[in-house]
């Protein structure tokens, strides 16, 4: 079944309640594909010989009644139109088409609308269209939506399977509804053994996480014991609400474990491109910079990347290791370049790399750029707002496809780079400015 076909089956009921609405037995209201192709017809079959239209299912439109091209125009020009045909003397028909659009602006099809002209009646029908053409969109764009979420949250919980961080996910009741194979080891039970169960009983946590739901903040990273079949088991905790939605669903927690021993099993990375800081070594007691430790261990938690603030020499390096190391991808490489040290010809090079003979000077063996050193790490770029515009252009479309192309070269390489980037510039100051 085609995408369209699927589209005109599910907004069959809502044009059926639309024609019902603006019923005169000499109406005809169509749906049609890009192309024009009809696939459905509402219509009278007791309407007047000079307004039943020569038309069927499947059919180009504009093949069998000519006075149907401004319907192909509305998808052209992706706009409502209108004409006026002459019926006979004194009689006249109206054809009203609106544009109907996908999920991501792009037009799907066509709603088109033949009916004899009354001057009195045209508002209100046009009214009647567009209220339907935009609950179509909607109910479409909706079950769209559901379909993006439920493949994101398939490959959120793949995702989920490889790390080595306990995750559970329980609903309001703080009923199990996920565990990730980190903590099934981490317990040393079975998967089942847990779902379903509340996890202040399962864990003995006297309550808890019951305090935590209800307080409405969050766990970040604080040293636990949990009495567990006679054994006490140490875990760093960290836990995120989940938000309900209009009808009182979801609404549970993430709760993330952090387990030493279980994480020890891992394999260190051999890459000696490593941080060398925690956030254990930043010191300070001001309540500024214990906010800015706060705020940087939930940033590294996060997937997404960072942007860094802060004057010359306020240890933004320092807090961008520190995030790396207490992150998921800490036994991946850690990267630095300083963006304000690179002249213009050798940003792309040095980012993306280049190919043997790229350029004269150009090494034999070609070179990997420092995305591709970074691949499954951080790269932390420093100075970022001394970077020149054409080349912040050419970054965007890295972190946009995660691919980078290598100076004089052709081939696609994926990359999987978290970017921390930092600056002592006033960013907002220099959109303002334009600079």
């Amino acid at each position: 079944m085609s995408m369209f076909h699927e589209f005109a089956q599910m907004a069959n009921s809502l044009i059926r309640n639309m024609y019902q609405a603006i019923f005169d037995r000499n109406t005809t209201a169509v749906l049609l594909d890009r192309q024009g192709r009809i696939d459905y017809i509402w219509r009278n079959i007791a309407a007047l010989k000079e307004y039943i239209l020569d038309i069927s299912v499947d059919e180009i439109i504009t093949e069998r009644e000519p006075q149907a091209q401004c319907l192909m125009n509305a998808m052209t020009d992706d706009a409502s139109v209108e004409e006026i045909h002459d019926i006979r003397a004194g009689q006249s028909m109206i054809v009203i088409g609106l544009p109907i659009h996908a999920q991501d602006g792009s037009v799907l099809g066509c709603l088109g609308f033949f009916a004899p002209l009354d001057t009195g009646n045209i508002g209100y029908m046009r009214g009647i269209l567009k209220i339907t053409a935009d609950a179509m969109e909607s109910k479409w764009k909706s079950r769209e939506f559901q379909k993006d979420y439920e493949s994101i949250y398939q490959k959120f919980l793949g995702i989920l399977e490889t790390v080595p961080l306990g995750t559970i996910i329980t609903n309001r009741e703080l009923e199990v509804e996920y565990v990730n194979e980190a903590t099934i080891k981490i317990f040393a039970i079975e998967r089942e053994e847990m779902l379903g169960r509340n996890i202040d009983d399962y864990l003995n946590a006297d309550g808890l996480f019951r305090k935590t739901l209800e307080s409405g903040k969050d766990i970040v990273d604080e040293d636990m014991v949990f009495s567990f079949r006679g054994n006490e088991l140490k875990c760093e905790v960290l836990t995120t609400h989940l938000a309900g939605d209009a009808r009182g669903g979801g609404g549970g927690l993430v709760i993330k474990l952090r387990n030493a021993k279980y994480v020890q099993k891992y394999k260190p990375s051999k890459n000696k491109m490593k941080a060398r800081f925690k956030f254990d070594h930043i010191q300070g007691t001001s309540n500024e910079l214990k906010e800015a430790v706060r705020l940087g261990k939930i940033a590294s938690r996060s997937m997404s990347n960072v942007l860094l603030l802060g004057e010359s020499g306020t240890g933004k390096e320092l807090f961008a290791q520190a995030i790396h190391s207490h992150s998921l991808r800490q036994e991946g490489p850690f990267v630095a370049v300083n963006c304000g040290a690179m002249t213009s010809s050798l940003i792309e090079s040095e980012l993306f790399g280049y190919e043997a003979g790229a350029f004269t000077g150009a090494s034999k063996e070609g070179k990997q750029g420092k995305f591709e050193q970074a691949n499954g790490g951080t790269l932390f770029l420093d100075e970022i707002g001394d970077m020149p515009l054409p080349d912040q252009v050419s970054l965007l479309r890295v972190l946009q496809n995660k691919e980078v192309v290598r100076v004089g070269g052709n081939r696609t390489i994926k990359i999987n780079v978290r970017i921390i980037a930092a600056t002592n510039r006033d960013i907002e100051q220099l959109v303002r400015e334009k600079i």
